[in-house]
């Protein structure tokens, strides 16, 4: 009756190791759906999309996360022999991330703010930059037509 040994301990961590691997997983996998939820209600709720695009920044941070904790729960299922499981389990939560992020930066695309050079005034015919400045143009040089 003993202290256990250090390879029992280490066994009977190995469940928690890919539990703790999943939930942190999982917590980047619920960021990703929260964001595609509030993509989707940007799309109709103009009043929502200041919001979107202000955590639309992260996304790239969620993708890279999430590809971090996935591959460390497949390493540790391939490690402990459960690839099986992997495929029929964690594989599907790919896809499923892989379509959201698909369809959040579709949705990034159709609302975000874009500049157009037609939004801008015309230039005057003098060059400057505002018709008051031609005015100025005109009173320092008297030999310059009015227009």
């Amino acid at each position: 009756m003993g202290r256990p040994k250090r390879q029992s301990i280490a066994v009977a961590s190995e469940p928690n190791m890919l539990l703790r691997s999943r939930a942190s997983r999982d917590m980047i996998v619920r960021k990703i759906r929260n964001l595609h939820t509030l993509a989707q209600e940007a799309e109709t709720e103009v009043d929502k999309q200041p919001l979107f695009l202000s955590r639309y920044v992260s996304l790239d941070k969620y993708v890279d996360e999430f590809e971090v904790q996935q591959e460390g729960v497949l390493n540790f299922m391939l490690d402990s022999g459960l690839h099986d499981e992997f495929n029929n389990t964690d594989l599907l939560i790919s896809d499923e991330v892989e379509e959201l992020i698909g369809r959040i930066r579709m949705i990034f695309e159709t609302i975000r703010p874009t500049t157009s050079v037609t939004n801008r005034a015309p230039r005057p015919e003098c060059g400057a930059r505002r018709r008051s400045d031609c005015l100025t143009k005109q009173n320092k040089n008297p030999n310059t037509p009015n227009t």
